[in-house]
C-alpha cells in the first residue's frame, strides 16, 4: 500500500501520500497489539494512535488528527480512548517537530481580529466543506463502479485516469500531484472566487478519478488543505 501510494504520487496522479504512512503506523500498532495479545478493543485503540500518530507527525496537526483516529479507525469517542489518542497525536506532532518539522506543515497569512459576521461564515465554510466530503465519498464509489463498467481491464483504467487527470491539467498543473506547493501559493496569490471554485471542483474530481482509475491515496490533505485555503 505505501509503495503503491509513492507510485502513484510519483507518476503525477491528483494523489495524497498519507494513505501510505497511516496504513505504516497503524501496521506496526497491530503487529505489536497481537503479539502483545490485547483484548480486541484495545487493539483497535492501539492501531488508531499509529493512524493518527502517523498523520499527525506529517500535518503537524495533534486534535484534527486525533478525530481522524476516533472517526476512521475507533469508530466511537470515548474519555477512555481520548487519554492514549491524544497522547500518540501529541507526542508524534512534538517528535517530528524536534527533528525536521512538519514535513506538510501549512502556514496561512496573517488575517484581521474577527468580528461576529466572520464566526458565522466560518460556520457556514465548516458546514459546506462537510456537505462536499461526505458527497465526494459517495461520488468516489459511483465513478469507481462506472470505470469498472465502461473499462473491465484493469491495465488500461490507470491509462485512461492518467488522460484525463493531464487533460485537466493543461488548465491548470495543481491538479498533479499532492498540491502542497501550490497551495502554499494559492494563500498569497489574489484569486477571485470563480477561480478558486474552478480550482477545486478540478482537484476534487482529479482526485475521483485518479482513485477510480486504479491509483492510492489518502484524501484527508484534499478536504483540509482546500478547506483552509478557501478561509
Amino acid at each position: 500500500m505505501a509503495a503503491h501510494t509513492v507510485i502513484s504520487n510519483g507518476c503525477g496522479a491528483s494523489v495524497r501520500l498519507e494513505a501510505g504512512y497511516a496504513q505504516i503506523g497503524a501496521g506496526v500498532a497491530s503487529y505489536l497489539g497481537m503479539r502483545s495479545r490485547l483484548r480486541r478493543q484495545d487493539l483497535r485503540v492501539l492501531v488508531g494512535c499509529g493512524a493518527g500518530g502517523a498523520i499527525a507527525a506529517a500535518f503537524g496537526a495533534p486534535l484534527t488528527d486525533a478525530f481522524y483516529a476516533f472517526e476512521l479507525v475507533i469508530g466511537a469517542y470515548s474519555l477512555a480512548n481520548a487519554t492514549p489518542v491524544f497522547a500518540a497525536t501529541l507526542t508524534a506532532s512534538l517528535t517530528t517537530q524536534a527533528i525536521i518539522g512538519a514535513p506538510y506543515d501549512i502556514t496561512a497569512p496573517t488575517v484581521a481580529t474577527l468580528t461576529f459576521i466572520d464566526y458565522g461564515a466560518l460556520i457556514g465554510l465548516g458546514l459546506v466543506a462537510a456537505a462536499v466530503g461526505v458527497g465526494a465519498m459517495r461520488v468516489a464509489a459511483l465513478i469507481e463502479r462506472a470505470f469498472r463498467r465502461a473499462i473491465p481491464s484493469r491495465l488500461v483504467r490507470p491509462a485512461v485516469g492518467g488522460l484525463m487527470v493531464g487533460s485537466m491539467a493543461l488548465y491548470t498543473q495543481q491538479v498533479l500531484g499532492a498540491g502542497h506547493g501550490a497551495l502554499g501559493l494559492d494563500f498569497y496569490w489574489p484569486m477571485t472566487a470563480s477561480e478558486l471554485t474552478t480550482l477545486v471542483v478540478l482537484k476534487l474530481f482529479a482526485c475521483l478519478v485518479s482513485l477510480a482509475s486504479g491509483f492510492r491515496e489518502g484524501m484527508f490533505f484534499r478536504f483540509v488543505g482546500r478547506g483552509l485555503a478557501a478561509r
